[in-house]
């Protein structure tokens, strides 16, 4: 860091399925849905804390994303449209 502020960590989650060869980035509180070509697609940043994992279901192109600061389970279609949340079905330990 030219900043003098230390080492900065940023975590980045990537899932690509070669259907249509675009992908889902997610880093933080953002999900974003590149075509092959790199532009946008979609955007999810709306209802997100801290992404913590993406599952995509290469057959439906559905994607489910765990928040994990919220402990929330979300279920988007491949579009970005949310079509499921489940609040509290997990518990940080003590």
């Amino acid at each position: 860091d030219t900043g003098g502020y230390g080492d900065r960590f940023y975590k980045v989650h990537l899932v690509v399925y070669t259907e249509y060869a675009s992908s889902w980035v997610a880093s933080g509180t953002n999900l974003v849905k590149y075509s092959p070509d790199g532009a946008e697609v979609a955007r999810i940043d709306d209802s997100l804390s801290e992404v913590s994992d993406l599952v995509l279901n290469s057959n439906s192109h559905k994607l489910w994303v765990l928040d994990r600061a919220s402990n929330a389970l979300y279920y988007y279609d491949t579009f970005g449209r949310l079509l499921l949340k489940e609040e509290d079905l997990f518990q940080t330990p003590l």
